[in-house]
């Protein structure tokens, strides 16, 4: 409703320029950045949390070996009504997916690395990743050291356990400032079209009130640097910056990403 397209194109946050500008341009715009950081075409990708399955479409349009994955059968559904049975999606957890005989030049992540244990996501994607691959990762983080009862992963800690599993920080940029207006639009969203989302989905006001209470304190968690978001791209087992076939932004024009320190 709040796009205007009368369809759902996107599950993830929008990457803002102003926080005035429709949801849609920002989240095809953080889309378009992230995938700036990968390989170039025919390389073999992984999707992991595919959504409603909008780019896992964009990178078979591009003419790239992609495939993704959701443990979220209606969204599996709902991909193959959109683009068809044959559509390269599997209803399977990250974590419980089966090697391939091929390994995967890329695995992505857009949103869905904070619900996956970190030494389960590293220790899988060592096992699915060429040596040379990229691990590419958009996330809401807790910059700082773990904390006990925050759902969050901790920065310190991602760093740390990518390492030990062989994979090498290439780039981090701090996106916190660009995708928090997300959030308060969330919350004008649920006030205008209450009525709608009561009716439509079936929902209580009280369901609706908890969802504005939780995005309320995600919205003093961000404004107090508890909570940040980024994105991250890793090169597993130490693959050098030029190696060939892969197209980085950050090593055509170095300084391009400003590295997170914390």
């Amino acid at each position: 409703m709040e796009s205007g397209v009368g369809d759902v194109v996107n599950l993830h946050f929008g990457w803002f320029d102003n926080a005035a500008e429709p949801i849609a341009v920002a989240q095809e715009r953080a889309t378009r950045e992230l995938l700036a950081w990968l390989p170039v075409p025919p390389a073999r990708l992984l999707e992991v949390g595919a959504g409603v399955g909008t780019t896992l479409a964009l990178l078979i349009e591009r003419g790239y070996d992609a495939r993704g994955i959701t443990p979220d059968g209606s969204q599996i559904d709902f991909m193959r009504d959109r683009y068809g049975k044959d559509f390269p999606v599997e209803p399977v957890r990250f974590e419980d997916m089966a090697l391939p005989a091929e390994k995967f030049d890329c695995i992505l992540f857009q949103e869905s690395g904070q619900y996956i244990p970190l030494e389960a996501l590293f220790t899988r994607a060592a096992m699915l990743l060429r040596p040379g691959g990229q691990l590419i990762m958009c996330d809401e983080i807790m910059p700082g050291e773990a904390e006990s009862g925050e759902s969050l992963h901790s920065l310190v800690q991602l760093k740390s356990v990518a390492a030990e599993h062989g994979f090498a920080l290439r780039h981090a940029r701090d996106q916190l400032a660009r995708a928090a207006p997300t959030v308060a639009l969330m919350l004008a969203a649920t006030s205008r079209y209450r009525e709608d989302l009561r009716q439509l989905l079936e929902v209580s006001d009280e369901q609706i009130d908890a969802l504005d209470e939780s995005n309320r304190k995600y919205q003093s968690k961000y404004a107090s640097g508890k909570y940040g978001y980024v994105s991250l791209c890793f090169s597993f087992a130490g693959a050098q910056a030029d190696q060939a076939g892969s197209s980085q932004p950050g090593s055509e024009t170095p300084g391009v990403f400003k590295d997170i320190k914390h």
